[in-house]
This record gives structure tokens, C-alpha cells and sequence, in this order.
């Protein structure tokens, strides 16, 4: 799975932070800084009681080994109630007080995660604390959270000079920030078996830069009885569309489409109709795909 700063997140497994971090990617690559600047912007869709609440805001504090590591983070862009293996998460993303040092927070009921990045492809370094001193967790509302930090094992990660964080604190207010709705279904064999659900719970996210309108959704479906994690990106401007399930009992499959036309823009809604063939290697077998339905923006950057 690349990374926001173009590696490969080598921590350990954890399908929904790996989403998180790939949503991440997205917008930042979309909007360029300026996401970090704009407060996300719910669609007119909005209901009644999320309407007189103002944009999603975040404060973090960290305290690390050195004056340098101490600070907040600065414009963070912040992604409520994202559907994850693990639970229901909110993961906030910003700039350090260390020059060039981002930080990509993922929090969940009863636990933290932290990743430092900073770098791009074989230059990236990155270091992930973990904590559990969370205060009424809400996805789609807010958290508290003042916690003690433990450094995460990362074999074969490269560290650089990036610092160590010994605790953090703050708190995240979704404000107004809805998770957006439809009905999704991917349909299909995959390696463990078919596909067939609609995805629920559910999380769309529009962008909105001058390269083109996309999308991406993230949300649960099961093979078999087992729960997996479904990413769908797409876009008018480039109309690839891919889709990574994400088992608790396997590693992921990617799947992709270059087809014009399988993702289509209509106002906040999106409709998706294609089929996604799997990438794979040597001589293993690539299994299709079929993704189709609607969505409802709740979010557009």
C-alpha cells in the first residue's frame, strides 16, 4: 500500500488505517495544499441537524524527545465516521511542528494511532506510536483524547531523523461533516471466495480540483462470513476505477478498470457501473469484479 509521502507503509497490518491512509492520499494529491487550508464543506444535502453546526476542526498537542517534536498539528484535514474492520474510526491528518514531518492520526473507541512520515519513495522514513486514552468516542460527532504514547515495531521501516513522541492530547469536533449514503455493490469471486453485499456502513467522499471531479468510497461487505473492507476510487477526469478488498484473514487485492464512463457525476450524486479486473503477478490468477450502484456526497473537498 504506498503511503502519503509515496513509500510503502511497512506497520503492521490494519486494513482500515491502510484506507485511511490511501483516502489521505487522495485529497491531498487532488487539492494540493490548499486542502490543508480549506475547511471541509458538506454538500446541500446537509440535514436538519447537522445544519447550524460549523466545519470539523481538530487540536492535537504532541510532546516528543525533543523541543522539536513538541507542538500541534497545523491545518489538519480531518475524515469522520470512515467504516473500518476495527470499528468505526476518525482519522485526522496534518503538518508537524518538525519541518517536512506529517502525521497521520487514526483513532478509534479505546485507541490511538499515530504515524510519522516524511520523504518520498526510497528517501521516506516513518516511525507509528500507539495509545489507548480515548474520551467519549463518537465517529460521526467528536473525541477526547490524553494519552501516553508507545513506539509500534516496524521491521524494515526506516526511522531517519524523524522524532519520538511520548504522549499527545486534544480533541476532534466533527462539526457538520456527514459520511455521505448509498447503495454500492460489488459482485464477484475474489481469492477467499464471492463477493455479493452492498457495502454498509458506508463513507463517500467528493473532490471537486481542476484536473476533474472524484470519488471515494470506503465501506464493509463480507465474504462469506467473513467482514472485509471495500475502497472504490474513481473519477470523471480520469475514469479509472479500482477497488481493494481488504479480508482480516489475508492481504489485499487490487482491482482497476481504465473503462470511460464506469463513474459518472450527477450534482452530489455519483453512479457507478464497471467492471474491475484484478492486478496480479506472474501466473496467478485475476479475478473480476462488477461495482455498480449510486452514492450521495457527504463530504466534497
Amino acid at each position: 500500500m504506498t503511503t502519503p509521502e509515496g513509500g510503502t507503509d511497512v506497520a503492521p497490518a490494519s486494513a482500515g488505517r491502510c484506507l485511511l491512509l490511501a483516502l489521505a492520499v487522495l485529497l491531498l494529491a487532488a487539492c494540493g495544499s490548499d486542502a490543508r487550508e480549506n475547511a471541509t464543506t458538506p454538500l446541500a444535502t446537509v440535514s436538519a441537524s447537522t445544519a447550524a453546526l460549523g466545519p470539523a476542526t481538530a487540536q492535537f498537542t504532541f510532546v516528543g524527545d525533543t523541543a522539536q517534536a513538541a507542538g500541534s498539528l497545523m491545518a489538519p484535514v480531518i475524515i469522520c465516521a470512515v467504516p473500518d474492520l476495527a470499528g468505526m474510526t476518525i482519522g485526522v491528518f496534518g503538518q508537524t511542528s518538525a519541518p517536512g514531518v506529517n502525521a497521520y492520526v487514526t483513532l478509534r473507541a479505546g485507541s490511538i494511532n499515530v504515524r510519522l512520515g516524511s520523504g518520498a519513495g526510497t528517501t521516506s522514513t516513518s516511525r507509528t506510536f500507539n495509545g489507548t486514552g480515548v474520551t467519549g468516542f463518537d465517529a460521526a460527532r467528536g473525541v477526547h483524547i490524553s494519552s501516553p504514547l508507545t513506539e509500534a515495531t516496524q521491521a524494515g521501516s526506516a526511522t531517519g531523523t524523524l522524532p519520538k513522541l511520548v504522549s499527545i492530547s486534544g480533541s476532534v469536533d466533527c462539526g457538520n461533516q456527514l459520511p455521505g449514503s448509498g447503495t454500492i455493490t460489488v459482485t464477484g469471486d475474489t481469492e477467499e471466495g464471492p463477493l455479493g453485499d452492498a457495502l454498509s456502513p458506508l463513507h463517500v467522499t467528493c473532490l471537486v480540483p481542476s484536473s476533474g471531479e472524484r470519488v471515494v468510497i470506503v465501506g464493509l461487505t463480507h465474504i462469506g462470513s467473513t467482514e472485509v473492507a471495500i475502497e472504490i476510487g474513481g473519477g470523471a477526469g480520469a475514469p479509472a476505477m479500482f477497488v481493494v478488498d481488504s479480508p482480516s484473514t489475508a492481504a489485499s487485492h487490487s482491482f482497476n478498470s481504465s473503462t470511460a464512463g464506469s463513474v459518472t457525476f450527477s450534482g452530489s450524486h455519483v453512479i457507478l457501473n464497471g467492471t474491475v479486473t484484478e492486478s496480479v503477478t506472474g501466473t496467478a490468477t485475476a479475478h473480476t469484479l462488477t461495482v455498480s450502484g449510486d452514492a450521495t456526497c457527504g463530504l466534497t473537498y
